[in-house]
């Protein structure tokens, strides 16, 4: 990947959805919301893409 950037070829990690759990810069923007779940308890929900300041949005749910 990072020999392709250089190259200024567009290119990212294709990584299996599970990994995205544990993913740095996910974690760090708070972009996964734990979420009670009537049969499975907390369940880790991804955030909408957008923001209205640095927070990632609540859902309903969380407040």
């Amino acid at each position: 990947m990072s020999e392709l950037q250089a190259a200024n070829a567009a290119a990212g990690v294709v990584r299996l959805p599970i990994y995205l759990l544990n993913d740095l810069h996910l974690g760090s923007r708070g972009f996964l919301q734990q979420v009670e779940r009537a049969f499975i308890r907390l369940h880790p929900q991804p955030s909408i893409p957008i923001r209205e300041d640095a927070r990632p949005y609540v859902s309903a749910q969380l407040r």
